[in-house]
């Protein structure tokens, strides 16, 4: 298919006041949620077009997504819009990007944030790998952006084999959870059992917050299962809410990273959120969620997904600072997510 045959768009009018009252509230929190799942719905929608042709009860499987920065400060009473198209094809998966565009004055349509959603399409009745139809570059535009899936392929796969659930930590990353162990030590008694807080400082082990959701039927998606957009509203609210908790301050989101859906949510299940703070920089704060379904009658958790948000807050904040060696593991990890982020960003 050629890549005009992907371009889809969505228009929110923002200005209307029925729209105001559903959409805007309290901080923006929940304008900000529904805004995620209008993404996450157009991105679904220009998958299934590029799908055209082939089997139609063809499922597409969310996989990790590259970081979302955000541009530009979103005004809740501005208009919204929303164009993705299908930016690259592999045999089995597809990239689509969502660009946001709000109305701001001079009638001119500025743009807010770019995302990439990567899915992967199965067959539903044994759950092997279905092909997708290839993807027509006819322009030196079309083969740019498909030659940036190409790289965001391979970025993706470099970052699984560096997965700190893997491999070992750097000698670089040795050194500053080592640094970190040697400042923490209490210098009165001399043993490594005994830790002492610094001035403006936090245990990562204090910032936590949990939350849990009942699967309830209205947040299903065609195939009967939990909307992701669900799930990621979900994640950010408690994101969220950790960053406020934790810096005593509104937080606006920098970035959503790296988003990684591990297995489906089945309706009527109980979902487990766990939140924390996992790393900080200067007036930065970087959330991990962990999603995890319960079952009641095998008492067993499977973990469905794992959400790295980027909050920046308008005062100084505590430093977090790693008690154990698997929270040192979480703290590389969100060192580097925070990395990313800011790369993504300058460039």
């Amino acid at each position: 298919k050629k890549n005009v045959q992907s371009l889809l768009s969505s228009y929110t009018p923002l200005t209307t006041f029925t729209l105001q009252h559903q959409l805007v509230s309290w901080k923006l929190l929940v304008f900000r949620a529904a805004i995620k799942d209008c993404r996450f719905s157009l991105s679904s929608r220009g998958l299934y077009q590029a799908r055209e042709g082939r089997c139609p009860s063809t499922q597409l499987v969310v996989s990790p997504s590259s970081p979302i920065p955000m541009r530009w400060h979103i005004h809740p009473d501005c208009d919204i819009k929303f164009t993705g198209n299908v930016s690259w094809v592999g045999k089995t998966s597809m990239e689509v990007k969502i660009h946001m565009l709000q109305l701001l004055d001079g009638g001119i349509y500025c743009p807010v944030l770019d995302a990439t959603f990567v899915m992967v399409a199965r067959d539903p009745e044994n759950k092997r790998p279905a092909f997708v139809n290839p993807l027509i570059v006819e322009t030196p535009e079309e083969e740019k952006i498909f030659n940036e899936g190409e790289k965001n392929k391979i970025r993706r796969l470099e970052s699984s084999r560096a997965s700190l659930l893997k491999v070992a930590p750097t000698a670089d990353e040795r050194n500053i959870i080592h640094n970190i162990f040697l400042n923490t030590l209490d210098s009165r008694t001399v043993s490594f059992r005994s830790r002492v807080l610094l001035p403006n400082s936090v245990w990562m082990q204090d910032t936590k917050l949990k939350g849990l959701e009942i699967c309830h039927p209205q947040e299903r998606n065609i195939f009967n299962r939990i909307f992701g957009g669900f799930l990621m509203r979900k994640a950010y609210e408690l994101g969220w809410a950790t960053a406020y908790s934790y810096g005593n301050s509104r937080p606006y989101v920098v970035a959503v990273d790296d988003i990684m859906f591990q297995k489906p949510v089945e309706i009527g299940s109980l979902l487990l959120l766990s939140s924390q703070v996992c790393y900080t920089e200067k007036n930065n704060i970087q959330v991990r969620v962990h999603s995890e379904v319960y079952d009641p009658d095998t008492k067993v958790h499977h973990t469905t997904n794992v959400f790295h948000f980027t909050f920046m807050i308008e005062k100084e904040i505590p430093d977090v600072v790693p008690k154990t060696y698997g929270e040192s593991m979480l703290y590389l990890d969100g060192k580097r997510h925070f990395d990313s982020v800011m790369k993504e960003n300058t460039t």
